[in-house]
C-alpha cells in the first residue's frame, strides 16, 4: 500500500489549508482513506487527486454543490463549466451597462427618461444638478 498523507502533509502539498481540507472532508467532497491509531485523518494518492480537481473547481469560482455534482459524476465538468461561463457573462454584463450609461450621462444634456434610466442603476451617482 502506498504511504498515506496525514491531513497537514496534504495541505502543505496541495497549498490548500487544513482547515478547508477538514471541512471538505466532513462534508464528503474528500473522503478521508483512513484514520491513524491516534484518530489523524489520513488521505492516499486518490485523495489527492480529488483535491486537486476540488481545488481547481474552487479556485475558478465554482460552488461545493456544483463540485459534488461532478464528483458523483451527475454532471460533467463541461456543463458545470458553461453554466458557471453563462453566470459570469451575466456578471460582467451589468456593470457593463452601468458604465455605459453613466458615460452618457456624464457627457451632459441628458434627458429626464436618461436620468430616470441612471437612478434605476446602482452605484450609479446622480448627475448633478438632479434630484
Amino acid at each position: 500500500m502506498a504511504a498515506l498523507l496525514t491531513i497537514g502533509q496534504l495541505a502543505r502539498r496541495s497549498g490548500v489549508p487544513a482547515r478547508t481540507i477538514r471541512f471538505w472532508s466532513d462534508t464528503g467532497v474528500l473522503p478521508e482513506i483512513d484514520r491513524s491509531p491516534s484518530g489523524y485523518r489520513r488521505y492516499d494518492a486518490a485523495a489527492v487527486a480529488r483535491l486537486d480537481l476540488v481545488r481547481t473547481l474552487r479556485e475558478l469560482g465554482m460552488g461545493l454543490e456544483d463540485v459534488r455534482e461532478v464528483l458523483l459524476r451527475r454532471r460533467t465538468v463541461d456543463e458545470v463549466a458553461t453554466a458557471h461561463v453563462r453566470a459570469i457573462d451575466d456578471h460582467i454584463r451589468s456593470p457593463r451597462v452601468q458604465r455605459a450609461v453613466c458615460t452618457l450621462l456624464a457627457r451632459g444634456g441628458h434627458t429626464e427618461k436618461e436620468t430616470a434610466l441612471m437612478n434605476d442603476l446602482p452605484g450609479c451617482p446622480p448627475p448633478s444638478g438632479s434630484a
